[in-house]
């Protein structure tokens, strides 16, 4: 029997306590601080759905709301927990380590649970160089619920990796099954200490993972390549429940974890009809794919309740386009755009920049593409390659990776070497882009006339950020 096995059973007093917590995380580009005021308060949605299945299974759970290491110090002491859960995507990884290195400080007994898309690849390396005790390979919620029972053995719970004898041992993970997802309960936001400072941003996950399987994407591989999503049914129980959570909210959002919110056609059709029935009005976004993305998804969106819908376009040039292996057309960019405009669906669309045999020329074709569209919203990033993905694969073998501190790796540094030097002019000409889209005047005057820069109050939020960028 293991040192942590042994710990799993000198718990006497039920409930099990765990502790979930997205590090606080130190932006160290000047994007990334910049652009942090447009998107403070989002709430880490996945672990209010980890924490709303272990409540369920009699776990007392506390999900962190720290700002600073010193708030999460505190919270920690309050609750003092048998197992703390650590999520934290590539740019936070040193945080992680450092939230892991506080949490035995405070509590050597303590059991350091590390997860999300970049521990799930990366598992071997950071067991290796840090104080994690066990690592969630994949889907979080079979894995923790196991490692909470008193008589756990770490060789039989699927989807984990832990040191044993000085050595890395890993378990495939056992992937969740369409039905098995539809049995888990709505997002726990009533375990949050303030709800009410993340009304602005209710963000909720329908589906995960993604049948395709973009180079610069590891969708489609930590969930087992494959799509799973939520009966229509299963949407609007968790809808109601969320809305019975955080009384007053009706503007929802469906993106960041939800990749593929509009694949199956028939469903968003039946959420529809049970929206009317149920008399459930909302606001909400989501994200599509431009090829799945047409008349009739756009009619029933627009019906629903839906505002806004985010495309990842990724170029204006097909060459990159067919480098990541995306799979659609510039043309079917246009149209899909086009469609949501005409169904008065605003448009946020997503770009890189900095793919392997890139030219400055054509950089500035993307962000000449990203006007042409019209647009509502443009978010530009460098291309970079994350663990899990073909592209980081490739990186590897061909010698491309010239930076290897992670928390650069948040989209807005160039972290590749580039061909004709392109990598050094990387972040003049993110830097350019977002300032030729939002200071365009033909942008300001499409924005006004429809009255969304005023309405959301996004204008002053755009206006304040590129000032406090421009200036720095």
């Amino acid at each position: 029997m293991g040192r942590i096995e042994s710990l799993l059973r000198t718990y006497e007093n039920p409930p099990f306590k765990v502790f979930l917590v997205s590090p606080p995380v130190a932006r160290k580009t000047r994007i990334m601080k910049t652009l942090e005021a447009m998107s403070r308060n989002v709430p880490v949605t996945p672990l209010l759905y980890l924490g709303a299945v272990l409540e369920k299974a009699k776990r007392k759970v506390w999900i962190s709301e720290a700002d600073t290491f010193l708030e999460l110090e505190e919270e920690i002491k309050e609750f003092s927990p048998h197992m703390v859960g650590i999520t934290a995507t590539t740019t936070q990884m040193p945080q992680a380590v450092k939230t892991a290195e506080l949490v035995k400080k405070i509590n050597p007994e303590t059991i350091v649970v590390g997860g999300g898309p970049h521990m799930s690849f990366m598992y071997e390396e950071t067991l290796n160089n840090s104080v994690f005790d066990i690592i969630v390979v994949g889907a979080g919620e079979n894995p923790l619920l196991q490692l909470t029972e008193r008589n756990a053995r770490l060789h039989e719970i699927k989807g984990i990796a832990f040191r044993s004898n000085g050595a890395v041992m890993v378990n495939s993970p056992e992937y969740l099954t369409q039905e098995e997802y539809n049995t888990f309960p709505a997002p726990a936001y009533h375990l949050l200490k303030d709800p009410a400072r993340y009304k602005e941003s209710i963000l909720m996950i329908s589906s995960r993972g993604c049948p395709f399987a973009c180079r610069m994407c590891a969708s489609s591989h930590i969930w087992g390549k494959k799509w799973m999503a939520q009966d229509a049914e299963t949407m609007i129980d968790h809808l109601k429940e969320v809305l019975n959570q955080l009384k007053g909210v009706s503007d929802i959002v469906f993106r960041y974890y939800d990749d593929m919110f509009t694949l199956d056609k028939k469903r968003i059709k039946k959420f529809v009809k049970l929206l009317k029935e149920n008399k459930i009005a909302i606001d909400f976004k989501c994200e599509s794919r431009v090829d799945t993305f047409d008349e009739e998804i756009a009619s029933y969106l627009k019906e629903a309740g839906c505002k806004e819908v985010f495309f990842g376009i990724e170029s204006g040039t097909q060459k990159f386009l067919n480098y990541i292996d995306k799979r659609v057309t510039l043309d079917q960019v246009e149209k899909a755009v086009a469609i949501a405009h005409k169904h008065g669906l605003r448009v946020c669309g997503s770009f890189m920049i900095g793919y392997p045999g890139e030219t400055e020329e054509e950089v500035v074709q993307t962000i000449h593409f990203a006007k042409k569209l019209q647009v509502d919203r443009m978010q530009m990033s460098v291309l970079t390659p994350f663990p899990g993905t073909a592209l980081y694969r490739e990186a590897e073998k061909k010698g491309w990776r010239t930076c290897k501190d992670w928390e650069k790796y948040d989209g807005t540094y160039p972290v590749m070497k580039l061909e004709n030097g392109l990598d050094k002019k990387l972040l003049h000409l993110l830097k350019k882009g977002y300032i030729s889209f939002y200071l365009d005047p033909r942008y300001w005057y499409r924005q006004m006339r429809t009255g969304y820069l005023v309405r959301e109050g996004y204008g002053r939020t755009i206006l304040k950020t590129l000032v406090k960028y421009i200036a720095s």
